[in-house]
């Protein structure tokens, strides 16, 4: 497969930008790379979806999600 050119230009990339991955293979793609490396943040679909359920757990629960503790959790 031939290389395309990126959707947006990385040099337009600045802080406090926020750049999301939700492609899921390959896991990681050029354009967070180049977030990261230009001061933005970024993260992938992963990421997302952990923190997406935390913010659902407490409506649930009616307690508080931990984060670290789910990012922990076996097979994850």
């Amino acid at each position: 497969m031939a290389a395309r050119s990126p959707a947006c230009q990385y040099a337009s990339l600045s802080t406090p930008m926020v750049v999301w991955n939700l492609i899921t293979s390959p896991p990681e793609i050029p354009l967070p790379q180049a977030a990261r490396a230009r001061g933005c943040s970024a993260g992938n679909r992963f990421c997302m979806r952990l923190h997406q359920g935390a913010l659902a757990f407490e409506p649930w629960t009616g307690k508080p999600a931990s984060v670290q503790a789910m990012r922990d959790a076996p097979g994850i």
